[in-house]
């Protein structure tokens, strides 16, 4: 699997190019409102097979850009 690189596109593609990569580690839903990616992260790090991997805490970014692409870092997709 590979990840996909965030810094080019919104949140909402980077999600819907992300999410079928990371149902295969765990059920994971759509992201539905782009201002809401936060909580979508959170949902998304609520998984066992994705919190193994110690992704970052979407909290303490304010640019879902950096979120994302530390989230790439930390899980193998």
């Amino acid at each position: 699997m590979s990840s996909v690189d965030p810094r080019y596109m919104s949140v909402s593609e980077w999600c819907e190019f992300t999410t079928p990569l990371l149902v295969k580690l765990a059920a994971v839903p759509r992201l539905l409102v782009a201002d809401q990616w936060r909580e979508w992260a959170l949902t998304v790090l609520q998984a066992p097979a994705i919190a193994e991997y110690n992704p970052p805490d979407p909290r303490i970014f304010s640019d879902w850009r950096d979120w994302a692409y530390r989230f790439n870092q930390a899980v193998p997709l």
